[in-house]
């Protein structure tokens, strides 16, 4: 995961997924600490947590990672969006979407947070 900041320095919104469910001793979604640990090593203008709370087997609650943003001081950063809501965001970059994948649903530079997916070019 350290190749991600390298790679992608000037990175808008990052999804983490999270929950701390573990599959076979293996981790599927991260849990607060490493939400944190990403949160910080990707530093994306705005970290929107997902998938969350999909499952009972989530072993580390949204609250958990909201606190250790808090402790970080990164609350500014992060936004946690619930079952429904809707962000909105301006991209920064000159960005090509891909309309064979999904339809854009809002006009100009203004994108939704609906199945899409955007290439930075």
């Amino acid at each position: 995961m350290q190749d991600i900041p390298r790679q992608f320095p000037d990175i808008d919104i990052a999804l983490l997924h999270l929950g701390g469910t573990r599959v076979m001793g293996l981790y599927v979604t991260m849990d607060a600490a490493q939400g944190l640990e990403l949160t910080r090593m990707i530093d994306a203008d705005v970290t929107l947590p997902i998938h969350y709370n999909d499952y009972d087997a989530f072993k580390s609650p949204i609250e958990d990672y909201i606190k250790v943003v808090k402790e970080a001081g990164l609350e500014d950063k992060v936004f946690v969006l619930r079952h429904g809501d809707t962000y909105r965001f301006d991209l920064k970059r000159k960005a090509l979407v891909k309309p064979d994948l999904f339809p854009l649903q809002a006009a100009d530079q203004t994108a939704q947070m609906t199945p899409q997916r955007i290439i930075q070019t």
